[in-house]
């Protein structure tokens, strides 16, 4: 099941605003997933060599996660949530989404 377009591009832009404010903090992409067939679900982790930061749209409960942990990363990892953002995709306005990122990034401050 394919993500609404308000999603992907909200995840767009999402992604954009975070890897510019990571890259000047010195961290680089380091793993990214999309899952069309599981809700359109996906994740983007960003690495300094010394911790990790994971954004996730979970497609099935409609919310945006950003997380940390140090490295190494394994399946036992714990991850600490930064934020968690509910999105409603059936929200087609761009002053919602652009809202949803703001608050995202200003969860970083």
């Amino acid at each position: 099941m394919e993500s609404p377009e308000i999603v992907k591009h909200t995840w767009q832009q999402l992604v954009e605003r975070l890897t510019t404010r990571f890259n000047s903090e010195g961290y680089q992409v380091v793993q990214f997933q999309h899952h069309d067939q599981v809700f359109g679900s996906c994740y983007i982790i960003w690495s300094n060599n010394q911790e990790a930061l994971r954004l996730t749209w979970d497609g099935k409960e409609c919310w945006f996660l950003l997380e940390e942990t140090m490295l190494p990363i394994s399946a036992q990892s714990p991850w600490q949530e930064i934020i968690v953002m509910p999105f409603d995709p059936d929200e087609h306005d761009a002053l919602y989404a652009k809202t949803l990122i703001d608050d995202i990034m200003d969860s970083l401050e």
